[in-house]
């Protein structure tokens, strides 16, 4: 009989534990507000400061990069030998077209191996002297369609006339936008904007 008691207070101690341990994670929104998209945080951040780019592919799946964000910068053809391994086939034919005369390639990757209601993109781009800085949004769209707006790398083409000569410095900041708790019931979500992070930084010579 004690050992019958004793095995039920250990069951017990193993349920609370248990417990204890989901409450860090609150269940998904049953209906949570609309997240931003890309472009309407592109529009948001839209200014006459802002470099032109154009998207040479979104990915709306998982990538080979490793964990962590990334960025890659490829001025010629050459150069694409180092993105190639981590993207799909049909990137890679899209970068092949590129007009490596008039513009090079900014490869940047999320590094985010979770769920596929993720968005990652680049919306605007800055420079400043010698300092390029491409602002990134890795958005939870929880409850969207995955295969519609799901995305973990994003390349695209720049001008070289609006970049300064010599040694730049590229660098990759990147916002979290996720939902955030605001109450016991799951529907009381509200969305999160954190604070821009440089998160990664590559030096390239642009001719």
């Amino acid at each position: 009989m004690k050992h019958i008691r004793a095995s039920s207070r250990w069951l017990l101690v193993v349920l609370a534990l248990l417990l204890s341990g989901c409450q860090g994670f609150p269940p998904a929104p049953v209906n949570p507000p609309p997240s931003p998209t890309c472009d309407e945080l592109a529009l948001k951040e839209e200014g006459p400061e802002n470099l032109p780019f154009e998207t040479v592919f979104v990915r709306n799946s998982g990538s080979a990069w490793p964990n962590g964000p990334g960025l890659l910068i490829a001025t010629g053809p050459q150069d694409l030998a180092e993105i190639t391994p981590y993207v799909g086939e049909k990137a890679v034919t899209d970068l092949k077209m590129v007009d490596f005369g008039t513009s090079f390639v900014a490869a940047t990757f999320s590094g985010w191996k979770g769920s596929a209601s993720f968005a990652f993109c680049v919306t605007s781009i800055q420079q400043e002297n010698q300092t390029v800085t491409l602002h990134a949004h890795l958005i939870d769209q929880t409850g969207a369609v995955p295969a519609v707006t799901a995305s973990y790398y994003h390349l695209l083409s720049i001008p070289k006339n609006r970049i300064p000569q010599g040694e730049v410095s590229f660098r990759l900041a990147l916002t979290l936008n996720t939902y955030e708790y605001t109450g016991p019931a799951v529907d009381q979500v509200v969305f999160k904007e954190s604070q821009e992070e440089i998160v990664t930084s590559v030096i390239r010579t642009i001719r």
